[in-house]
């Protein structure tokens, strides 16, 4: 097995040592942040822009409805589905990768995303995943440069 010694200045030895865990934060916290943004883009996706389907009144309520048609983001009825997107609170990182989960307990939510060619969920990952990139660098740079500025420790991350 090779085996590497820091040796030299106790305050640098300190800041490499301490650099993971400030990392493994600073990602966890970035993921979070980047769950919440697909999460409001599946909303937005949803909730703005005509819809061009079917267009029927909803039963007990009178109302004109136009649904949405295959390509399209759903359309919003009850809005339940939107009330129901959620992102975690916790980001996982481990040695296999790291992820945050978005989504929903609607079980119709799937059906539409995947078998009823009504995307919602995927656009909004593919629309957010350039911005999400970006914040997550920034934030683990941003990590790393306060830890080497404080000394190591937790680097107030």
């Amino acid at each position: 097995m090779a085996r590497v010694n820091i040796i030299g200045d106790k305050s640098l030895v300190k800041k490499l040592k301490a650099m993971p865990s400030i990392v493994e934060k600073a990602l966890k916290r970035e993921l979070v942040v980047a769950g919440k943004i697909v999460e409001s883009q599946a909303i937005t996706l949803m909730t703005s822009g005509s819809k061009t389907g079917r267009v029927y009144t909803v039963p007990g309520v009178k109302r004109k409805y136009t649904a949405s048609r295959p390509g399209e983001a759903p359309a919003v009825a009850t809005g339940n589905l939107i009330k129901n997107v959620i992102s975690d609170d916790r980001a996982v990182v481990s040695g296999k990768g790291f992820k945050v989960s978005v989504g929903t307990n609607v079980d119709y939510g799937k059906i539409l995303e995947t078998e009823k060619s009504r995307p919602w969920l995927v656009p909004a990952l593919e629309i957010t995943r350039n911005q999400n990139t970006r914040a997550i660098v920034r934030g683990l740079k941003a990590a790393i440069a306060k830890s080497a500025k404080k000394g190591g420790g937790d680097g107030g991350v």
